[in-house]
């Protein structure tokens, strides 16, 4: 029997909860991993993108649970070329799967993911890599599925997909 059928609506809005974490450019004592993983993400970006400063939030599942769909997103904002640029990390993990999609916009539009052989899309400077080729317009890769010469939006370990073979994938872990 499942968990989630067991609890009262609260207990599942609760299960549910996301937790918001300002990053801040110094390290505190108390951070956890992921603090300092966006707050080297951010650096690299601003690098990247030859920006004078930076803001990020990250938002992560208060209860991770393989149940239930997971997000967990980093929100950088960099100020470079005098005006500001809003980046955002996605991390989604689908009920009750092992599988893992990576999604990265620009001002609210998906932009090309791009990986080479041994990259993890959650690396600072993959992000900030394939930040910096989607507005120098440097194209790179198709969607890894067979004869499918699709802008590949979404990030796995090891691939990188269209939405729609990404959507195959998340349903039933083939592309």
């Amino acid at each position: 029997m499942s968990i989630l059928a067991t609890l009262s609506p609260e207990q599942r809005r609760q299960f549910r909860r996301m937790e918001t974490t300002r990053i801040t450019r110094l390290p505190d004592p108390t951070e956890t991993g992921a603090t300092a993983w966006g707050r080297d993400t951010a650096e690299a970006v601003r690098e990247a993108l030859h920006g004078t400063a930076w803001h990020a939030e990250a938002r992560t599942p208060y209860w991770p649970h393989p149940e239930n769909e997971t997000h967990g997103q980093l929100f950088i904002a960099v100020k470079a070329d005098h005006r500001w640029s809003l980046i955002a990390h996605t991390h989604t993990s689908p009920a009750g799967t092992d599988r893992d999609l990576f999604t990265l916009t620009l001002n609210g539009r998906r932009i090309p993911y791009a990986l080479h052989r041994g990259d993890l899309p959650h690396m600072p400077a993959v992000i900030a890599l394939t930040v910096w080729r989607h507005i120098n317009r440097v194209v790179f890769g198709e969607c890894a599925a067979v004869l499918c010469d699709q802008s590949p939006t979404v990030a796995t370990y090891g691939a990188t997909l269209c939405d729609e073979h990404a959507r195959s994938y998340a349903d039933t872990g083939n592309f």
